[in-house]
Order: C-alpha cells, then structure tokens, then sequence
C-alpha cells in the first residue's frame, strides 16, 4: 500500500474523517456565491412558473396526491437501493467486503451531496471516498467508487438514447427540444467512451502522456505516482476480472432509471393524467437530458420545473400538469433531502 494511501487511512481510523468530510463541504467565496447565484435564478424561475400556472392549481393537485407520497418515497428507495447494489456488487465482488446497507446509506448521503452541490453530480460521489474508509481502504475504495461511477454514466447514456428513440418514433417533439439533446448524447457518449479508455490504460499512464510536458504537473504525477499506480492496477482488475459483474452493475443502474419512470407514472395517473409507460420514459429522459446540460444549478431549481412544464404541453397536457408533477417529485426529493443530512450529521458524529 502507498504511502498516501496509508496516511489518509490511518487519518480515518483516528477520527480525521470528520474534518475531512467539513473540508470536502467547504467552498471558496466565489463558489459560494456562484451557488447562491444560481441556486437564486433557478428559485425565481421556479416561483414565475408558479405564478404563471396558478398556485391554486397545483395546491390543488397536490392535496390531491394525500398519502401517494408514501409511495413515490418507497419507490425512491428502490431506486436508491438498486444503485447502491451495484456498487456493492463492484466493490465486494475484489476487495474488501462490507453489507448492502452500508453502501445504502453512504449512497442516501452522496445523493444529498449531488442535490445541494454545483458539481455535474461529482461533489457527493468524490465524498463517498471519506465516508467508506472505516470500512475499505482508500485504494480499494476509490477505485469501486470511480468504476461505478463510469457504470452510472453508462446505463444513464443508454436510458437517454432509448428516451430519444421513444421520442422520435412516437412523440412529436420541437427542433429546438431535439436538438439539445441529441447533442448532449453525442458529447456524452465518447466522453464515456475515452473515461473507459483511461481507466483501462490507467491514469498516471495518460497524464504523463498529454501533460507530462508541464513540469508542475509532471512533478505532481512524480510525487503520487505510487498511489496513482495502485488505484490505475485497482480499476483494471475490477474490469477484467468482473465483467459478468459490471454488465449486471450497469444492468441495476438502468433498472434503477426505469424505477424513475414509474414514479412519473404513478404521479399522474393519481392526478387523472394517465400518460403510459413509454410516455412516462419520454419525460424522465427529457428531465435527465436538460438536468444532464444545466447540471451547474444547483439541485435543478428551475430547470427541472420548466422541462416539466415545457414537455407536458409537447403532450398536450396543461402546463399545471407539468409543475404539479415536477412539485410533487421537488417534496419527495426534500424528504430523502432532509434525511440525507440527518445520515451525514450523524457519520459527522461518529467519526
């Protein structure tokens, strides 16, 4: 084991985690205020739309819903629950071994991260790495955490590439909408692509190759070398040994997405909008497509809300519809919110 690797353990078995874990939630006054900026815009596009809609309209549907939130929160979990076997999956499967409910609770917190962080959902997976080393060693657990995460991206593609053939065979969508989106996918698939490639041919070896050239940089890789090694070694293992594995990984992760499908599902046959499944699917992927594109608002406010609105009313339902819609899954979102900082003060407290 590296040297790093062994510091930054024994750091977490001594009780560092938690200052870690403050350091990892800690951000530069430009990016505080770049939050807050944003996090700003997307409140205020979100309460124009109430506006414009009618507040009473979707008070209306959602005192509707009643005690249907109990079951979009339980379908949540599923969804939670399915991702986080596939990490248990990838990481258990080589290395060191820890229960599923582990993985579910880390998972719930890295989750609350991704909503509360302008990060690409990045800032709650990098996190993941402090919270998981009483259990796994930083060189195991980085590289379950990184391969998993290439996973997630995967069955994410592929759930927007199916939810754009849906659309082009059986929903007349907007050029303006279309496009947006079939260029999102083109950039995210060989993006994917070459994150695979690296892992594969192992990133020390690939930063030395494009930016070995920079001396700062060069000097950088030089000094982590040992640590690099051990995680590029680490992820190469987890896929030549494992691929059985990491096609049932990447096989949880879209089943996980079609979970998400139901919930919209659900959401509006209660609201008396039946839509089916294919046409749940062409608005869960139109959601991730814009969430994919503007992933630098944090928690989506305001871009969620107006892809709702904006393609219920491409189906011909109200604009209400949409926001109701987009309301209800923002409450249950604020829940598993709630309880995911309630996971994280109490790791905080452990450590």
């Amino acid at each position: 084991m590296g040297p790093d690797f062994e510091k930054y353990h024994s750091q977490g078995q001594s009780g560092g985690d938690g200052e870690a874990i403050d350091a990892a939630l800690a951000d530069s006054p430009l990016r505080k205020l770049l939050r807050w900026l944003l996090t700003g815009v997307g409140v205020g596009v979100f309460l124009y739309l109430v506006y414009r809609m009618g507040w009473r309209n979707i008070l209306d549907n959602i005192s509707h819903f009643g005690g249907w939130f109990a079951v979009i929160l339980l379908v949540q979990m599923v969804w939670v629950v399915l991702q986080a076997a596939s990490w248990y999956i990838i990481q258990n499967r080589l290395f060191q071994r820890a229960p599923l409910l582990f993985f579910v609770r880390i998972k719930i917190i890295s989750d609350t991260m991704n909503t509360v962080l302008p990060t690409a959902n990045l800032g709650g997976d990098a996190m993941r790495a402090f919270l998981v080393k009483p259990r796994i060693p930083l060189k195991e657990g980085v590289a379950g955490i990184m391969v998993d995460k290439t996973v997630e991206s995967i069955a994410g593609a592929l759930f927007m590439a199916c939810g754009i053939l849906i659309t082009i065979l059986f929903f007349p969508i907007p050029q303006a909408l279309m496009m947006p989106a079939v260029v999102c996918l083109l950039v995210l698939l060989p993006a994917i692509a070459l994150l695979v490639f690296f892992q594969f041919r192992g990133f020390y070896r690939s930063a030395m190759s494009f930016f070995g050239w920079i001396p700062a940089v060069r000097r950088l890789l030089k000094k982590k070398e040992e640590m690099l090694r051990i995680l590029d070694e680490n992820m190469r293992r987890l896929y030549q040994r494992n691929v059985v594995y990491i096609l049932l990984a990447v096989g949880l992760h879209f089943v996980a997405r079609l979970v998400g499908v139901f919930e919209v599902l659900i959401v509006l046959r209660v609201l008396h909008q039946p839509v089916g499944f294919l046409g749940s699917w062409f608005i869960s992927a139109a959601v991730t497509i814009a969430n994919t594109i503007l992933f630098i608002v944090p928690g989506h406010w305001g871009v969620q809300e107006g892809m709702y609105v904006l393609v219920l009313k491409t189906m011909y339902f109200s604009g209400s519809v949409g926001l109701s819609l987009a309301v209800i899954r923002r409450i249950r979102r604020i829940f598993l919110l709630a309880f995911g900082l309630l996971l994280l003060h109490l790791e905080k407290g452990k450590r």
